[in-house]
């Protein structure tokens, strides 16, 4: 879903990338396509500590939350939604209150946004009808 680039790619020491990780300046969008920016609190007894992570298909980021362990809670999911979704030109990035999946459709889904906007992937011309969709996360 992502593009790296050598030229993009910063020079890390080897005791500082874990088990061979790279770190990047930035990478290229692969694809046309919502993605969705998740922060997740990882604590322990003593401090809790942020992590983002960025997913290109909501079914890994779904498979991730589920194998979440008791320590990590997701706090935010953040939905960088293309034009054709979000009825712009460009990319927006929007907070998730809501996401709905088709009983139906297993690849379609709607997103309640924090600002009261819903959007649907894919894209319909219609308002799809919510009893037709059960809810899969909520914030």
């Amino acid at each position: 879903m992502f593009y790296t680039s050598q030229e993009a790619l910063i020079s890390t020491p080897v005791q500082m990338s874990d088990n061979g990780s790279k770190l990047w300046r930035w990478v290229e969008f692969g694809l046309y396509i919502p993605y969705f920016l998740v922060t997740q609190l990882i604590s322990d007894e003593n401090s809790e500590i942020g992590q983002h992570l960025i997913f290109g298909h909501i079914q890994d980021l779904m498979a991730h939350a589920a194998q979440l362990p008791n320590n990590v809670v997701i706090s935010e999911i953040g939905l960088l939604s293309p034009g054709y979704m979000n009825g712009t030109d460009n990319f927006q990035l929007g907070v998730i209150k809501e996401i709905w999946k088709s009983k139906q459709q297993s690849n379609n889904f709607l997103f309640v946004m924090k600002n009261g906007q819903t959007l649907s992937f894919p894209p319909d011309i219609a308002p799809p009808d919510r009893r037709l969709f059960e809810l899969l996360f909520a914030n």
